[in-house]
């Protein structure tokens, strides 16, 4: 699985695993979660996204995850 990092007012933290992931998503939907936008000087080793200012890049969360294919991650 890919890693990645969310910013939010209920929760961050690196998403590293499955457990993660259903830990974020008891905070936010993945509705939500798929609009939180990349922090464009985050690396691509480790995106960065998130609902702050900073976070204006154009790729969303919900991109990224279509194109690493970690959808079947976030139906849970």
């Amino acid at each position: 699985m890919k890693t990645f990092y969310f910013e939010g007012n209920l929760y961050w933290n690196r998403i590293n695993t499955i457990e993660d992931i259903k830990k974020l998503l008891s905070f936010y939907s993945y509705n939500e979660l798929r609009k939180a936008k990349i922090n464009p000087d985050s690396s691509e080793d480790l995106p960065c996204f998130g609902f702050y200012s900073e976070y204006n890049g154009k790729l969303t969360l919900g991109k990224w995850i279509d194109e690493n294919k970690l959808n079947k991650y976030f139906e849970i």
